[in-house]
């Protein structure tokens, strides 16, 4: 969107937005800024509202992002609205692969909480791909066509908002806040096939009493309890290291700023780059989907590492590509080599990272900590 004409003169009267760099880099960090100070109220709303409430509020807060950026044209009021969608999504993307993993039949969930974060995908092609059509009515004086793309975002918000009245709350929730018997009803209608007696039941009903008794008697319930004790040290130090991991791999560099780095490959109109954007999401779909069907056959661990490694490899031939390709832009092939590689990088992460990056600290984690 920072390539159309129309965004760049409703906010800096310049019809080329991402050549002021400094406003352009604001505008896209500041979605990350707002997930980093929003991590602090997930864990309070999703323990005591539940993962639906979480899901609530967030969606919420994204619509009113999203209003804020459609009904201005002042940069700092829309930077605002950047700000709040990115408070709002790490509230519902939080609370969403909780709930995900704990609504799961035992025999799916590394599946299910695999798939979850390859949803990304799911809305990032339709994304591309509504704003390559509007790109082609991109005018300076036609606000609408940013103004779409941009407001289209509350409309999935309201979907999520809508749609969590009408599913079930997770049972491992309503286990912690004394619901016995609304968790058994949701155990037996989804998991047991309505069979009062199914082992499978028997067997979680068991599961989740015995993990809160222990974690009640070792007060793992509050946020001092996170970095109490060698097993949750080991444990924190395991999810923070693939945050870290996750987002210094270049992703954000690839999707985020990706306008700026096809620019520099000698991609430069907006329906190129709209283009570019499709094929990579359709890949990235393509991939993550097999990532997650091969979490279990190949492991967590192995995924993570070989895909790491692999990744690394892409990155410096990218930019030993970029490099040269700046020195002289006559050599064409090297631009073009340079965008494949940064394509493969992004399968490799879809295959490795994507389905892992949500999975693996709610697994590693006990239920308490979870939403924290």
């Amino acid at each position: 969107m920072a390539t159309f004409k129309s965004f760049g003169t409703s906010f800096t009267g310049n019809d080329d937005f991402k050549d002021n760099s400094s406003k352009y880099a604001l505008t896209s960090a500041i979605l990350q800024i707002g997930s980093i100070l929003g991590c602090f109220f997930v864990g309070p709303v999703a323990d005591n509202l539940g993962r639906r409430g979480g899901m609530i509020i967030g969606s919420l807060i994204i619509i009113v992002g999203v209003i804020l950026e459609i009904a201005t044209t002042n940069l700092d009021i829309f930077i605002v609205g950047r700000f709040l969608i990115g408070f709002g999504v790490v509230q519902v993307t939080t609370a969403a692969p909780t709930y995900t993993v704990e609504v799961a039949h035992p025999q799916f969930r590394a599946r299910a909480g695999a798939i979850y974060n390859t949803g990304w995908n799911v809305g990032s092609i339709p994304a591309s791909i509504i704003l390559l059509v509007v790109s082609y009515n991109d005018a300076d004086d036609n606000p609408s066509t940013w103004q779409i793309p941009v407001g289209i975002q509350a409309a999935f918000s309201a979907i999520v908002l809508i749609g969590c009245f009408f599913i079930p709350e997770s049972p491992r929730f309503l286990m912690s806040k004394g619901r016995e018997d609304e968790a058994r009803k949701f155990l037996v209608h989804y998991h047991g096939n309505d069979d009062e007696n199914h082992p499978i039941v028997e067997f979680t009903m068991k599961e989740m009493r015995d993990a809160l008794a222990e974690e009640e008697r070792q007060n793992q319930a509050t946020y001092v309890a996170l970095f109490t004790g060698r097993a949750m040290l080991y444990r924190m130090g395991l999810i923070l290291a693939i945050a870290f991991f996750s987002q210094y791999a270049g992703s954000w560099l690839a999707s985020g700023f990706t306008v700026i780095v096809n620019d520099q490959f000698g991609f430069k109109t907006a329906q190129q780059q709209l283009g570019l954007s499709i094929g990579t999401n359709i890949l990235g779909f393509i991939f993550s989907q097999f990532g997650a069907a091969y979490v279990d056959r190949l492991g967590r661990r192995t995924m993570l590492l070989y895909g790491t490694i692999a990744y690394v490899v892409c990155w410096l031939v990218i930019i030993l590509c970029l490099n040269s390709f700046n020195q002289d832009q006559s050599q064409h092939a090297l631009g073009i080599f340079g965008w494949i590689m940064i394509q493969v990088f992004s399968m490799i992460y879809s295959f490795t990272w994507t389905p892992l990056n949500s999975l693996y600290p709610v697994e590693i984690l006990p239920f308490s900590a979870r939403a924290k």
